[in-house]
């Protein structure tokens, strides 16, 4: 299953390659009318394809391929903009496609496929979202033409969108975020934690990540015979083995963590480190360097 996530995800951002105008839409770009973005994120890539084919994954249920006019984005934070919370991104999504008689078909701590059928068209989309961007996959199942500069037809046949409103404190609860970290690891038996910062080329954990340590302390409380390997994960900028080694220290330093902080037996972990060895994503744009930045949890 990891193997059919990664694939997922690096397919999405090798596609998303085209180069982006300073914090403004790249040319020629447009919002899907059924998915506007949300409040204080532009446009940085964008991709149409007519007839084109995406694998949307379901975990330990597989995939299906849908096939029809293929839209493709990623979304970053305008400067001074802060970020919207990942998981409530992603919930402001299912929300509003569920306001127009859709549904979410499967979800993990990561990503989330919706699908809505309106009208007599089918429309499946895929969402993932980091700490400052999100990317989005779309298909109009079937349908064949239709460029982008046609949308507002679409957008007539839809609600008006009142999309990236305040949503209170914009914050999931921790009971969320850990129900969250076990549908993940019970469906894929692994999750990739993003929000435990380091300074470049350091292991001493910023205060700015204890919120996500104990979300992980949590979830261990709550499943006292779970056991772990912290996996350490680091972008391909620089030497391959200083970045083995660091991602080792930084898996060790979560795992102490853990252990000293929150009371975690440390018999339960067991950190490792791979470096840039196991990509997410492409090293070749910030976002994808980004992504693959990451401690992941991996069930033993």
């Amino acid at each position: 299953m990891r193997h059919i996530l990664y694939y997922t995800c690096i397919a999405l951002f090798m596609l998303l390659s085209q180069p982006s105008l300073a914090q403004g839409d790249i040319e020629g770009s447009a919002d899907h009318p059924l998915f506007p973005r949300m409040n204080g994120y532009y446009i940085s890539l964008y991709n149409f394809i007519e007839g084109g084919a995406y694998d949307f994954n379901f975990g330990e249920d597989g995939s299906v391929k849908v096939v029809g006019n293929m839209y493709e984005y990623s979304y970053e934070t305008k400067g001074g903009t802060k970020a919207v919370v990942p998981a409530v991104l992603r919930r402001n999504y299912t929300t509003r496609i569920q306001s127009l008689g859709g549904s979410v078909i499967y979800e993990d701590a990561e990503q989330t496929t919706m699908k809505l059928v309106r009208k007599g068209k089918e429309t499946w989309a895929k969402i993932f979202a980091l700490d400052n961007f999100y990317t989005l996959i779309i298909i109009e199942k079937g349908v064949s033409g239709g460029a982008p500069d046609k949308l507002a037809n679409l957008l007539k046949e839809t609600k008006t969108a009142s999309f990236g409103e305040d949503t209170g404190s914009g914050e999931l609860t921790i009971e969320e975020e850990v129900v969250a970290i076990g549908q993940a690891i019970k469906k894929t038996g692994r999750v990739a934690i993003y929000g435990i910062n380091f300074d470049a080329g350091q292991s001493v954990l910023k205060p700015a990540s204890r919120p996500v340590i104990k979300k992980i302390a949590t979830y261990m409380e709550r499943n006292p015979s779970l056991k772990l390997y912290i996996v350490g994960h680091t972008d391909m900028t620089g030497d391959l083995e200083k970045n083995i080694q660091l991602s080792l220290e930084r898996a060790d330093a979560v795992a102490v963590s853990l252990s000293n902080d929150y009371g975690i037996d440390a018999s339960r972990l067991i950190s490792e480190g791979v470096g840039p060895l196991s990509p997410v994503a492409s090293n070749a744009t910030a976002a994808g360097r980004a992504k693959n930045r990451r401690v992941e949890l991996v069930a033993r």
